[in-house]
């Protein structure tokens, strides 16, 4: 149970100490006096400033367990800090009841929770049961009133947050960096009814908000539960003069594409068991970085009137962003405004209707549908524009299911698109921010000129400190995630921390984007001195989906001066464009053998898997100028396995992405790649694989088994500049008659400069394991292969008009430059190391390149490589 009541009697204590000595002293009498007149004045000054004094009675509850079914207290100050709630079985769950509303009214409330943990329990604020009843508390306070409730890093399993009725005037509610977990069972909650099964991590029963805040910011649910939602407001709602946010928050419950399973976790939900319209009036309602199936359902109809706007902005990987089974109405003052929209299936699903739909936004959608409802006329008159749809380079203009088009393009601006008409006097596209810009009346507030102040209004991000978590050892079980906190934050830091047997999970879509209606800002995550050990695995966690992230910031994620011992780095699914991967500095080794692996965890949307190497690339997807760089790295292994593993799953590099190993010394061979369903390493569009001056001792350094690799539009596989021993081949495909290895359309394969003890240079292991050049290139040169056997076969190649191999100067004597022993089996292109070099047979691109000197290449008009 918590602590007993603090009851704060020292003024009493004082006056009878006083009395008992009254006689002793006249000087005691006159400081008796004095000190009285202090008292009193230091409560009048309290008491004008609407704070409790220090004779208030306050609740505390610091640490311990609290187990009972039901408990009601009422307090102007109450603060829990550090105490479980756990209840006995889902029919009795801990439940404690905090009522703000017969509290003292001369006084202000302070309700803190913090860093509690709810299994099987809920906490309750309770309001004033009418809106009179409410009003009449402010009259009591002569002086004002407020009421501030703060939920903060809140934390359990099958736990709710709950608010019932009316809150007023000057309430702040504030629920932040909190974990919310469910099992999928159903509750016995007292206040919330039965007839609503929802499960939920904040309940909102018949509220009302009047001239008030709520916050929730910072917050995740995991995957455990399909049908969960972060917050649900039932029975009716009503906000005014108010504003109400959830803000970075992230469900970890995505959708499966290859067993089409979707999650239906929401972030806000409205489900009205009284068949009661929610009320937006004069307010705002805000969903901003918001990574989840679904942004808001809509169980019951809405009512948007009187100045009110509702922005959702920035949601990442949604199945659907709003779920329309009950209607929207927007009246001609009001404004639903859509901004960078990042969705599987549709913006709208649903059959009720909008009414007013002139007065919604819907601008910047990446996804693949827009509306799938049979009443297609309800968004007949719906602003829509800037599009790009999946598998999509560019702006697809078209009506994407709407049925009349209102499309505007992507550097169009209008005040009706993008800003809040009524204060709005101008808009113009600012290209150095890549947005539109509106010029607000003195009446509009913030880059969209929203008709009223909100939390976040002056936010600037180089203003927002970054988060710092260091020196730590945390210890978890292989088989359980360990997912970290970084929504909301630009620049988040772990240095010094030790991992142990642990699954981190990383998920950078929820970093911090932008402030509210700005520009995307960088985020940068870093790992700075960590150590990873005992089957310990960094998880980079992307999309199931092959989504085009433009919208959300770009994420960079660092890892530097880490040690993994036992370990791997993981990276997942598909990620934003521009994305930026650094591992530099780090060690990774281990006495482990093959059959001694590392369980690879994922969620739910990406399956599991195990990894006998230490980088592992599972279903990756980099697109659009990525990165993935491994820099002065070393690796040490007892067995001859793989640095980098792309297995069972493709991996896929398009528009100028590319994977880099450079200046790394491996004791494992380079890159291993087995998809055992058949599908090939794809280089796409000016993208590249480049192992670049390595040291590496090993059997291969790239090593092709179930799956060749696929090159397409000035793709680029370059082996260069490396030393080492190797007891095989540079290159060895073992495809297995699955898809051959292909060059098309500039394809570049360059192999040069390689210092070696290798017995071969190309190694294909069947006869029907064949590399296809089809107006391509393969460049076999300056290589000191220190072996006598045939270093460059080409038997195996099978070359298509305007494809030939070249070999310049590979040679097994390095005191001989004219020398070219290494035999040739099969037609090629034959240059010795005297012969002058040509576009073909330099370090440049071939296809990219008109001319060349010693120190630079000269590129053609077609796109830089």
């Amino acid at each position: 149970m918590p602590s007993p009541l603090r009851h704060h009697a020292f003024q009493t204590a004082i006056a009878q100490n006083a009395l008992h000595s009254i006689t002793c002293s006249p000087i005691l009498l006159i400081l008796l006096l004095l000190l009285l007149l202090l008292l009193t004045s230091s409560a009048l000054n309290c008491a004008a400033l609407g704070i409790a004094p220090a004779s208030i009675m306050t609740y505390e509850s610091i640490g311990g367990t609290y187990t009972a079914a039901a408990s009601r207290i009422s307090r102007n100050i109450i603060n829990i800090d550090g105490t479980s709630f756990i209840g006995a079985s889902f029919n009795i769950p801990a439940q404690l009841f905090i009522d703000v509303s017969i509290a003292d009214p001369a006084y202000s409330i302070l309700v803190t929770v913090s860093n509690v943990v709810l299994n099987r329990a809920a906490i309750y604020i309770n309001g004033f049961a009418s809106s009179t009843l409410a009003d009449a508390t402010l009259r009591d306070a002569p002086h004002g009133r407020n009421i501030t409730v703060l939920f903060q890093n809140v934390s359990g399993v099958d736990g709710m947050i709950g608010f019932l009725n009316v809150f007023p005037v000057s309430t702040s509610i504030i629920i932040r960096d909190s974990a919310f977990k469910s099992t999928g069972a159903t509750m016995r909650f007292t206040y919330k009814s039965v007839a609503v099964t929802q499960r939920c991590a904040v309940f909102w029963s018949a509220v009302t908000l009047l001239n008030s805040t709520v916050q929730m910011i910072r917050s995740t649910t995991d995957d455990g539960d399909p049908n969960f939602v972060l917050s649900m407001l039932d029975a009716s709602f009503v906000l005014t003069d108010s504003v109400f946010m959830i803000r970075d928050f992230a469900s970890r419950s995505f959708r499966a594409r290859t067993t089409n399973v979707a999650s239906n976790q929401s972030a806000l939900m409205y489900t009205s068991s009284v068949s009661t319209a929610a009320q937006i009036v004069r307010s705002l309602l805000i969903l901003k970085d918001i990574a989840v199936p679904q942004a808001f359902n809509l169980q019951s109809p809405i009512v948007t009137s009187d100045k009110s706007v509702v922005v959702i902005e920035d949601v990442k990987y949604a199945e659907n962003v709003i779920q329309l089974d009950g209607s929207i109405s927007i009246d001609a003052t009001s404004w639903w405004y859509m901004h960078r929209l990042q969705f599987v299936s549709n913006i709208l699903r649903g059959s009720a209707a909008i009414t007013g739909g002139q007065n919604m936004t819907m601008f910047d959608l990446y996804g693949s549908a827009s509306v799938n409802s049979p009443s297609g006329t309800a968004y007949t008159s719906a602003s829509y524009g800037c599009i790009i749809t999946l598998g999509e380079l560019a702006e697809a203009v078209t009506s994407f299911g709407f049925s009349t088009n209102r499309y505007v393009t992507c550097s169009s601006c209008s005040i009706a698109t993008h800003c809040y008409a009524l204060f709005t006097t101008s808009v113009a596209y600012n290209a150095t921010l890549g947005r539109c810009e509106c010029s607000c009346t003195s009446q509009g507030n913030g880059p969209l000129c929203l008709p009223m102040a909100y939390p976040g209004l002056n936010e600037r991000p180089p203003d927002i400190p970054p988060r710092v978590v260091e020196n730590l050892t945390i210890i978890n079980t292989p088989s359980t995630s360990y997912p970290l906190s970084i929504a909301g934050y630009p620049i988040v830091t772990f240095r010094n921390i030790t991992f142990s047997g642990t699954n981190v999970y990383l998920f950078p879509s929820e970093a911090y984007t932008s402030p509210i209606g700005g520009a995307p800002v960088p985020a940068n995550i870093t790992f700075d001195g960590c150590t990873f050990q005992e089957r310990s695995v960094l998880n980079i966690i992307g999309s199931s989906q092959y989504m085009y992230f433009f919208g959300s910031s770009i994420v960079n994620v660092t890892v530097v001066n880490c040690m993994f011992n036992y370990s791997v780095v993981a990276l997942q699914g598909s990620f934003r464009a521009n994305s930026y991967f650094l591992v530099a500095h780090s060690q990774f080794f281990t006495s482990r053998t093959p059959a001694n692996n590392v369980l690879v965890m994922s969620p739910n949307y990406l399956g599991a898997g195990t990894s006998t190497g230490f980088v592992y690339l599972m279903s990756l997807y980099l697109y659009i100028n990525s990165r993935l760089v491994f820099l002065n790295v070393s690796a040490d292994m007892s067995s001859n396995v793989h640095f980098i593993g792309a297995t069972p799953s493709p991996l896929q590099l398009s528009t100028a992405s590319s994977i880099h190993i450079s200046y790394c010394r491996l004791n494992v061979f380079a890159v291993y790649y087995s998809n055992v369903v058949g599908q090939p390493i794809s280089l796409i569009d000016r993208s590249g694989i480049f192992i670049t001056h390595n040291v590496i001792y090993a059997s291969y350094v790239l090593y092709l088994s179930f799956g060749g690799f696929q090159g397409g539009s000035y793709g680029t596989l370059s082996i260069s500049h490396n030393h080492g021993v190797l007891s095989s081949s540079i290159v060895y495909m073992r495809l297995n008659s699955a898809p051959q290895s292909i060059l098309n359309a500039q394809g570049f394969f360059l192999v040069a400069n390689n210092t070696l003890q290798v017995p071969v240079l190309l190694s294909f292991a069947q006869v029907d394991d064949n590399l296809y050049l089809n107006d391509s290139y393969l460049v076999v040169m300056d290589n000191y292969l220190s072996s006598g056997r045939c270093h460059f076969d080409t038997t195996y190649i099978t070359v298509d008009v305007g494809s030939w191999p070249y070999a310049r100067c590979n040679r097994n004597n390095p005191n001989s430059p004219s020398a070219a022993s290494t035999c040739v089996t099969g037609t090629a292109n034959l240059y010795s190391c005297s012969d002058a070099r040509n576009v073909y047979t330099s370090y440049c691109h071939p296809g990219l390149t008109t001319s060349f000197t010693p120190s630079r290449c000269s590129r053609s008009t077609a796109p830089p490589q």
